[in-house]
């Protein structure tokens, strides 16, 4: 059976899950943009019997709308390309634009090509979110279109996994069929995110082995509040042992690297996103790591990266609702303190509590960990996937 997974983002959990199916008789193809931005596990990845293709588009400007959505739909056009290529029996799509999902989701329907819509974000929620408050009127007018965009592509869906019981919920209410749905959850790759030591090659190059170190590793767009981090930065300056690291991109990335310069936040370290083999020596150098999520974003998405912190063994602080599913997985298993408030002095106040308390600091950690290798093992998540692909 050809099976064909689709992810603009190209995230790194999924190496795992190709791999296994490919090893269980699947002949396996894979195609990503690497023009979305973030680290890339497929590129440069020679995955045995795997073919993994990086439609090659322009460096996308996320804050340019019209320009981006053109971008977006070019890409569509590329993987339907693709799979008049391929002529699989069944197309994955995760992570991906409506722009291009509408077109690949078309395109399988005429063609007799079984779609399966792996929903990890709910885009047209997020859409009319942010852009009511960009665009005002217009922002509104934007999400009703992309809402329709969206529940087109759901309702021309074989299948829809979902990463959380709240999406299934929302579906249920634009009259997409239970039966049609699966809950799987996100998870992070054990095997690629080891746990290392803090003194490793790239927290001795930053020189950060010997100071208490808050990181936050990952884009920082519309769903993100970078002031967040700077605002830490000018309250924690008087730990001089503390540092603040983060490893991002994008608007994030410009925003923080002005406000270093404007304040002179030496306590503050911002870097471009990395290569994926360097995240676990990013991760191990943590002694906390944060994860900043808006609270209308909560609606609609799942932070995974908080999954990599668990299998690092790092406790995390999460700013965001405390009903989002990585919320409520990190307080039930004591892996991490959550914050609904953005309130500054309520974040500044928990960190230096768990400044002071390392041995909690350890047992959370522990905690993360302990749900990582308990729940993200490939070989069970594979078993979920192979059933609904017979």
């Amino acid at each position: 059976m050809k099976i064909l997974l689709n992810d603009y983002c190209g995230y790194p959990f999924e190496v795992d899950l190709v791999t296994e199916l490919s090893k269980r008789g699947f002949e396996m193809y894979v195609c990503y943009t690497s023009a979305s931005g973030g680290p890339k596990a497929f590129s440069g990845n020679t995955l045995d019997k795997v073919r993994v293709t990086d439609i090659l588009l322009p460096s996308i400007d996320k804050q340019s709308y019209f320009k981006r959505w053109n971008l977006e739909s070019r890409y569509g056009q590329e993987v339907v390309d693709l799979v008049q290529e391929i002529k699989p029996d069944i197309v994955i799509s995760a992570n991906t634009p409506l722009a291009a999902q509408r077109r690949i989701a078309k395109h399988c329907e005429k063609q007799g090509i079984k779609f399966i819509f792996w929903l990890q974000d709910i885009i047209s929620i997020a859409a009319s979110s942010i852009l009511k408050d960009k665009l005002g009127f217009v922002g509104r007018i934007i999400g009703r279109l992309f809402k329709l965009i969206e529940v087109q592509a759901l309702r021309r869906s074989d299948h829809i996994i979902v990463i959380d019981e709240s999406f299934e919920r929302i579906l249920e209410d634009w009259g997409i069929p239970q039966e049609l749905v699966s809950v799987i959850p996100n998870w992070s790759p054990l095997e690629h995110i080891p746990v290392l030591e803090k003194e490793n090659e790239f927290s001795k190059e930053m020189v950060l082995q010997d100071t208490f170190n808050i990181v936050y590793s990952g884009t920082l767009g519309m769903k993100h509040d970078p002031m967040i981090i700077s605002d830490l930065a000018r309250k924690l300056q008087d730990m001089t042992d503390l540092r603040i690291l983060t490893v991002t991109d994008g608007y994030g990335y410009d925003f923080l690297i002005d406000a270093k310069a404007s304040d002179n936040l030496d306590n503050l370290i911002v870097l471009p996103l990395q290569p994926f083999d360097k995240l676990p020596q990013i991760l191990a150098t943590a002694d906390l790591l944060l994860v900043l999520l808006e609270p209308d974003a909560s609606k609609f998405s799942v932070p995974s990266k908080v999954w990599s912190g668990f299998c690092a063994a790092k406790p995390s602080i999460l700013i965001m609702p405390e009903d989002n599913l990585s919320a409520r997985i990190t307080s039930r298993n004591h892996a991490g303190r959550v914050i609904p408030s953005k309130n500054i002095s309520d974040i500044t106040l928990q960190i230096k509590r768990l400044r002071q308390n390392p041995t909690e600091l350890k047992e959370m950690g522990h905690n993360a960990r302990n749900y990582a290798t308990d729940n993200f093992e490939i070989t069970s998540i594979a078993d979920r996937f192979e059933k609904l692909l017979e």
